[in-house]
């Protein structure tokens, strides 16, 4: 009975990725606080490229998707070009394993929700750009 309760258990959370391998997108996000985000999504796995301060790095590692909402699970990051000085507030986002985003669309501009890395700043509402499909049942794409 356990056993059945434990595969049960994990089948039903593993429904998000396994939506995420219909999907292949790019989502195109550029924050207040300067950075500039572009991730390339494909079946599951993505890349992004993150662009603060004349400062380049890649992340690559796995997404799902549930409902409108995006989990990045980080699996590597590699720093590309740029200076390596100390900034808490990058120190805190570089070392964010899950990234977590919250699609909408509000007056037919994609909005996206993000929580902050320092959790003192709370969620961050940040226009982007998606192209391309989530996953198998979500269709929450901007066709400009």
């Amino acid at each position: 009975m356990k056993k059945l309760v434990l595969i049960s258990l994990l089948a039903f959370l593993c429904i998000p990725w396994v939506n995420a391998l219909g999907g292949k997108f790019t989502l195109s996000i550029d924050t207040k606080d300067g950075h500039t985000m572009v991730f390339y999504a494909d079946r599951g796995r993505f890349k992004s490229q993150i662009t603060y301060k004349n400062k380049v790095k890649e992340v690559r590692g796995y997404y799902a998707v549930l409902f409108d909402t995006i989990y990045f699970w980080k699996s590597s990051r590699h720093i590309l070009t740029g200076k390596n000085d100390f900034d808490l507030h990058e120190f805190l986002r570089e070392n964010k394993n899950l990234t977590i985003f919250k699609l909408g669309y509000k007056n037919n501009q994609l909005t996206i929700k993000k929580i902050s890395e320092d959790p003192r700043l709370g969620i961050h509402i940040l226009d982007g750009e998606l192209f391309g499909t989530l996953g198998f049942h979500e269709n929450l794409t901007n066709t400009n």
